[in-house]
């Protein structure tokens, strides 16, 4: 197979959309072709910038503002604030393939770099949707690979539903995640990303009233 640069815009989409079908998302090539992808609709925004800048306020202990990294591509902010949404929106996929942290949770606007608050642009979180007898036991395995000593990134329960029984805890998982299907990662359904909290409490808030 080419180099994924030789492909034109068409024939890159096809190719993921086709990798993305036959389930081999694994694939390094598909990887290649995600970040190819990412540069090309970036406007000069970079997979592999945007984390080093991200990865390095992390390690300081703060929150980066999405005008600092465009900063850090060496483009004005003006040009790609309507691309940056998408751009980190794919990150997190890329990111979840290499075994990386979801590096978009510290990324917020420049007024919140003190707080970390998120406005509307809270919807680059990711989110894991799962059940689990021991909430707590579950967030701390899923935080013990992200190293955050050294990324300063973590998991944290962001809502704990109690239910009578697993099989309950199972179909409302179930229901949960068909309402953000198309929000689901082509390498793992069960994390969801454009979303924020408030969709989804609204949207569990609604599976329980249709019990």
């Amino acid at each position: 197979m080419k180099a994924v640069q030789d492909w034109n815009d068409d024939e890159l989409e096809k190719l993921i959309t086709n990798f993305q079908a036959d389930g081999t998302t694994g694939d390094p090539y598909y990887l290649e072709m995600l970040a190819e992808r990412g540069r090309r609709k970036g406007k000069g925004l970079d997979f592999d910038t945007t984390r080093r800048a991200v990865l390095a306020a992390a390690r300081e202990g703060r929150f980066i503002s999405y005008g600092e990294l465009s900063d850090a591509s060496g483009v004005e902010w003006s040009k790609v604030r309507y691309a940056m949404n998408r751009h980190l929106q794919e990150l997190i996929e890329f990111c979840h393939r290499k075994d990386w942290p979801l590096i978009s949770a510290i990324v917020v606007t420049k007024g919140n770099l003190k707080t970390g608050a998120m406005d509307e642009r809270g919807k680059d979180l990711a989110f894991k949707i799962g059940y689990s007898h021991e909430p707590q036991l579950r967030e701390d395995a899923h935080n013990k690979p992200l190293a955050k000593e050294v990324t300063g990134l973590e998991w944290r329960i962001a809502l704990n539903q109690p239910t009578s029984c697993e099989e309950d805890a199972r179909k409302i998982e179930q229901a949960l995640l068909n309402r953000f299907r198309n929000k689901s990662l082509a390498s793992n359904g069960e994390i969801i990303s454009g979303v924020n909290e408030t969709a989804v409490s609204s949207a569990l808030a609604v599976i329980l009233r249709e019990g």
